[in-house]
């Protein structure tokens, strides 16, 4: 790193341990919540800490968020099969600019990022994407049978 350069209050050293603690916690975090930590819920992240997402789920559906910067609608994919969905994407967008990098924080390149969706819970064949500003989102409703199970009914005392 260029010696002149670099973020407010931050010593070389401290930068670079920054980043390794950031790459520990992604890792330690991917790695966590790959042993199917919800399975119960129809939902297992498989692979992947690209892009950052936010996995919400609600009483009638589960909603992916993934921030994708720096892509457009074009370079950006999602599919569905055998259980996996899988958001990937490629830009064209990655040019060397002149000079010396300073500091690199933004990649463009290619990513893969995996969840496996179980269709017996959700309804797979009903999934909608939109992308807006850099964010996608993804739902995916549960089926009509696993949001009336988890309606409360009043059972009458005789």
């Amino acid at each position: 790193m260029h010696k002149a350069i670099k973020p407010k209050g931050y010593s070389d050293r401290r930068l670079a341990l920054s980043n390794h603690f950031n790459d520990i916690f992604d890792k330690a975090f991917t790695d966590f919540f790959k042993d199917d930590l919800f399975q119960h819920t129809g939902l297992s992240i498989k692979e992947g800490s690209f892009p950052k997402c936010n996995v919400t789920l609600t009483d009638t559906n589960l909603l992916i968020e993934a921030a994708i910067p720096g892509y457009s609608k074009d370079d950006i994919s999602v599919t569905y099969k055998d259980d996996s969905l899988r958001i990937s994407g490629t830009t064209q967008n990655n040019k060397q600019m002149e000079g010396t990098h300073l500091i690199r924080e933004i990649k463009l390149s290619s990513f893969n990022r995996d969840f496996i969706i179980q269709d017996d819970v959700f309804d797979v064949d009903k999934i909608d994407a939109s992308f807006d500003k850099g964010l996608l989102k993804i739902t995916i409703p549960k089926l009509e049978k696993i949001i009336e199970k988890s309606e409360v009914k009043e059972i009458t005392i005789t």
